[in-house]
């Protein structure tokens, strides 16, 4: 064969040299045409070059076979590559599930602080000693050290920097100092984007917040939707009007409040009726600002007041929202509306803040605590008094202002805080069945959350102790607009001069002729036996009654008005008793406006605190005395009625929690009313679940 046939290149090699193949390139053909003895590479008479000759042949031919078979296992690690793996059997698996829980437990307790650095370990090797003379090299040559090549790879970026504490809140000025600069801000206030610059910040107390009021509604209670916001207003000599003329309220830091603003708007914002499905909201809806009905957010035309510009203004345009308020202030009568219910124009801006974290900033939050002149200083003194000693403050810290409008110049005076002896309360832990507030706002919790025995109190007057289901005929009439109005007008107390014993014998139960009390006659509530035991010791007369049955309303009617006692008992067949009937004597006992009642002051037959809250939950009474009650039945106890009673005044009275307090039958109470609180509780019983 040619030197080609045997991988050499076309001009040969020199004759008697070696052959060197190029391996790579060979088949085992090719191997097959390799000589056994000898290859002749050319004429040649020399008997050693022959030789050589045919050991190289012999060699060809072993490297070749050599390499062939090394291809051919190369072949098969290929395919064998390319094969996807055999699936793992139990074995495998468990030991990889093994071990990664081990890698897990390990990555845990570091996290816990298991392997740190108060572990004691073995000392670190001394560091290795070298001259003086190696060091010189080795310095000089990390200066003349030749820089290394550029990376192939893009460079990484550099670490963010931390982000930036906001700047710390001014320091917590004396009392007359914040008197001065209270006073600056009103008279200078104009609008901008700063509160500080706007205005002063008031915070008036709404009854949507907890019962320290100073902290936002949640837990149980029955404003705890509303409670991932709270409502405040900017006023300022340019808009001085304020939500209320006559509610205490705080003064809030505007340093501390800048980064909690959500929206504002420059009149009334109808904030309660702007709830997320989810406490806090989302992007498409925001607590008392906008919901998701409203497609462009605060940029949205407003439904209640066409009129105006935007439905909201968001954070960055509060400069925006008070212009336009200064507009409408400039241009409205004072009277001009009252849609909002305050009795002042609803001419006030609203301003809505978020509440998360919001104990975090306590007590720093608030600057001060007031009341308008003429206002409720009572409860701006208890408040004040509670706060201080809720933080460990005094009144040079945070004192107790009074707000007077009139004064363009000096509308906030500091006044003294006269040091009230504390409230003498029962734990809430003394007795696990007690009646507590906490317990009543459980009870009467929204219906759109929980349906409970309350909230199917209110059927019609002839279906009398029979709970009324879901979509069933109220006491009021069908539908939401028939609640509305019978709440508003219970509210307006035009029903206050009726005959709340209309029914009983003789000319005390006359329809249409209020009893004619000689003295004063608080309202008396309690159970039915306990109202005629204490009627009946006022009068000396025997406790227990021992009639015909049927004669016991009337006993108890008469008994009661001897007393002076005013208590509900219509049991006419014009007038049936139904519940609708005890909210509107309940409301005028609370607003002091009962025939005779001579004042606001209410008794309790049987003392709140006393209240066992089994009787509640297993009522004794009609028509349950014999178990009747139980559990799926749609039935209700006159003894319901009491803990009802109980627990709407516990929520209409700003000073309801002082109820469960009361240990005897004639202690007085007088109700704080909250018309706010009553609406919005109006509104959850008119609302179909």
């Amino acid at each position: 064969p040619s030197s080609r046939d045997m991988g050499r290149p076309r001009h040969g090699p020199k004759r008697g040299a070696r052959v060197q193949p190029a391996l790579g390139a060979w088949d085992e053909e090719d191997v097959g045409r390799v000589p056994r003895v000898a290859v002749t590479a050319g004429a040649t008479s020399d008997p050693e070059e022959g030789a050589a000759i045919s050991l190289t042949a012999k060699s060809l031919r072993r490297d070749g076979v050599r390499s062939a078979r090394r291809r051919k296992v190369d072949r098969q690690r290929l395919l064998a590559d390319e094969a996807p793996p055999p699936p793992m059997g139990r074995r495998e698996l468990l030991l990889l599930a093994l071990f990664l829980l081990a890698v897990t437990a390990r990555y845990g307790a570091q996290k816990a602080g298991f392997f740190d650095s108060n572990i004691p370990s073995s000392p670190p090797p001394p560091p290795r000693q070298i001259s003086t003379d190696m060091a010189i090299l080795l310095q000089s040559d990390a200066t003349h050290a030749t820089p290394p090549p550029p990376s192939p790879y893009l460079p990484m970026p550099a670490p963010l920097p931390p982000a930036q504490a906001p700047p710390p809140a001014p320091p917590r000025l004396e009392a007359s100092a914040l008197v001065a600069a209270l006073n600056r801000r009103f008279t200078h206030g104009r609008p901008s984007e700063r509160l500080a610059e706007a205005g002063v910040l008031v915070w008036q107390m709404d009854g949507l917040s907890s019962e320290r009021e100073w902290k936002p509604c949640g837990g149980l209670q029955w404003c705890a939707r509303f409670g991932d916001r709270i409502s405040a207003s900017l006023i300022s000599r340019r808009t001085p009007p304020p939500f209320s003329l006559d509610r205490a309220g705080f003064i809030l830091s505007p340093h501390e409040a800048q980064g909690r603003l959500r929206c504002s708007v420059p009149h009334d914002g109808d904030s309660m009726h702007k709830n997320c499905a989810r406490l806090g909201g989302n992007a498409a809806c925001r607590p008392g600002c906008f919901t998701e009905r409203h497609a462009d957010g605060c940029s949205s035309p407003d439904p209640i007041h066409p009129d105006a510009m935007q439905l909201c203004y968001d954070p960055v345009d509060l400069r925006t929202m008070l212009e336009e308020q200064e507009r409408t202030y400039a241009t409205d009568p004072y009277d001009y509306k009252d849609e909002c219910g305050q009795g002042n124009g609803c001419r006030y801006n609203e301003l809505i803040f978020r509440t998360d974290r919001w104990e975090d900033s306590l007590p720093h939050l608030v600057d001060a605590i007031f009341y308008p002149k003429g206002g409720n200083e009572l409860r701006a003194r208890d408040v004040h008094r509670r706060f201080l000693d809720a933080f460990g403050l005094d009144e040079a810290q945070v004192p107790l202002l009074q707000m007077d409008l009139t004064s363009s110049s000096t509308p906030f005076t500091a006044v003294p805080a006269r040091r009230l002896p504390p409230r003498t309360l029962v734990p809430r832990d003394a007795d696990p069945f007690s009646l507590t507030g906490v317990k009543c706002d459980a009870m009467v919790l929204n219906p759109r959350r929980s349906r409970s025995k309350f909230w199917e109190m209110w059927g019609s007057a002839s279906e009398a102790w029979t709970r009324v289901p879901p979509g069933g005929a109220a006491c009021w009439g069908r539908g939401a607009e028939a609640a509305r109005a019978f709440f508003r007008k219970a509210l307006s107390g035009d029903q206050c001069d009726a005959n709340w014993f209309e029914g009983a014998s003789g000319a005390l139960g006359r329809r249409g002729t209020p009893p004619g009390f000689t003295v004063a006659a608080p309202a008396l509530l309690g159970f039915d036996d306990t109202i005629f035991k204490e009627c009946s010791a006022r009068l000396g007369k025997q406790e227990w009654y021992n009639g015909p049955g049927s004669g016991f309303n009337d006993e108890l009617a008469h008994r009661c008005f001897e007393a002076s006692a005013n208590v509900l008992r219509v049991f006419s067949h014009e007038r049936p008793w139904s519940m609708c009937q005890n909210l509107q004597w309940l409301v005028c006992a609370g607003k002091g406006r009962l025939p005779g009642q001579g004042g606001r002051a209410m008794h309790f037959a049987t003392p709140p605190s006393k209240l066992d809250t089994r009787t509640w939950i297993t009522p004794n009474s009609y028509p349950c005395e014999h178990g009747g009650c139980g559990v799926g039945e749609l039935k209700y106890a006159v003894g319901d009625v009491y803990f009802a009673e109980l627990c709407l005044l516990n929520r209409f009275c700003r000073n309801g929690g002082q109820l469960f307090a009361i240990d005897g039958p004639r202690e007085a109470f007088e109700c704080d009313f909250d018309e706010e609180a009553y609406l919005a509780f109006a509104e959850d019983l008119a609302t179909p679940v």
